[in-house]
């Protein structure tokens, strides 16, 4: 990997090749990113290729049942059977493996060892049931698929129940972003983690698609604290993951937030837990800019949540949380006006996206919310 270079005069040219451990198509092979300093303002770059190497290939069945076109040496390196030079995939049928009881942090799965093994689970042997295998209740989650960049495609995290310590995830692309729908259960102690090869982001926001906080990685941890979770009531939340720099906009492709692909000032960098504050900070998200870094797996600590299944759901109208009898109250009210005051996206009570999001309506939901009182 080549982290930087700096020309040293105009019209240099940089002519880069090396291997990669996974295998890319050829729009993923481009660069990372151009940060425009010293006057610099554009590069006429081309896009990276792929160059083929000189090896006799064929059809070579994996171990969790695919089949990749790969030489005899990869394909041995891999664990994989080789099926002769010149095979296809498509001539080609690759058994699927054996299955059984895997115990991992998000419970029990059956899958195949290869899999069980390479999730860090313990595998109960071929053809072994998750009844009689006795796992510990699921405390994770593992991404299926892809999970949705919006709200309303976002993972539901929904595969147990009480605490949710730990996501696993992936970026399939370099311009991937994910969402997952938690429920924050002590917003107090709630923080979220992001460990990752690259730099990352995370980024918090009502199930609106309201932004909460955001925090970028570089210089310090990808991580979101309570500094802006605290007042929020329990309830679910989408978080969201992305690589370097994709950054969530609204309808009019305002940023959420400031500092992202040269917008001033420029605060990408401070390693600092912000609130939305860019020009579209009252709006929800509509999509993502096409910013990114490298992909592969990543993980999401957690405190403060638990899976969407556990406990009852949240009260919209106990504004403070409390738990003495009655728990709506004249306090209630008085917390909503403070909300509403500051611009804190919990007193969006419609969820309404037409700016201002905040307006009168959201007094009369409130009201109706309060007078329908708890379960």
């Amino acid at each position: 990997m080549l982290n930087y270079w700096i020309p040293g005069a105009v019209g240099e040219q940089l002519t880069w090749t090396g291997t990669s451990s996974r295998y890319l198509d050829e729009p993923n092979l481009a660069f990372y990113a151009l940060v425009t300093t010293g006057g610099a303002q554009t590069a006429a770059f081309e896009p990276a290729h792929r160059l083929t190497c000189n090896q006799v290939q064929g059809a070579c069945c994996l171990l969790d049942g695919t089949c990749q076109t790969l030489s005899q040496a990869s394909c041995n390196n891999a664990s994989g059977v080789y099926h002769g030079n010149g095979s296809t995939c498509a001539a080609t049928s690759c058994p699927p493996p054996p299955t059984g009881a895997c115990c991992r942090d998000d419970g029990c799965v059956v899958v195949s060892q290869a899999i069980c093994a390479a999730t860090n689970g313990t595998y109960h042997g071929n053809n072994s049931a998750c009844g009689s295998a006795g796992c510990a209740a699921a405390v994770g989650y593992f991404e299926s698929g892809d999970a949705g960049e919006l709200p309303g495609t976002a993972a539901v995290v929904n595969n147990g129940s009480g605490a949710l310590t730990i996501i696993h995830g992936s970026f399939s692309r370099f311009t991937d972003a994910d969402m997952y729908r938690i429920r924050i259960c002590d917003p107090q102690n709630f923080s979220a983690n992001m460990t990752w090869p690259g730099l990352g982001e995370v980024t918090l926001f009502t199930t609106g698609g309201v932004g909460i906080a955001q925090r970028f990685g570089y210089n310090g941890p990808a991580q979101i604290t309570n500094q802006f979770v605290s007042p929020l009531p329990a309830g679910e939340y989408d978080l969201a993951v992305s690589a370097f720099w994709k950054s969530p906009q609204d309808v009019n492709s305002q940023n959420l937030w400031l500092g992202i692909h040269g917008q001033p000032p420029n605060q990408t960098f401070d390693n600092i837990e912000r609130a939305p504050d860019g020009p579209g900070a009252a709006n929800p998200i509509d999509h993502w800019d096409q910013g990114g870094g490298q992909d592969g797996p990543y993980t999401v600590t957690l405190t403060g949540a638990c899976f969407i299944s556990s406990g009852p759901p949240p009260c919209y109208a106990n504004c403070d949380a409390s738990t003495t009898a009655p728990v709506l109250n004249v306090a209630d009210f008085t917390c909503f006006l403070q909300k509403f005051a500051a611009g804190n996206a919990y007193a969006n009570c419609d969820n309404s996206t037409t700016a201002p999001v905040l307006n009168v309506a959201d007094f009369t939901c409130f009201l109706q919310k309060f007078a329908a009182g708890c379960p």
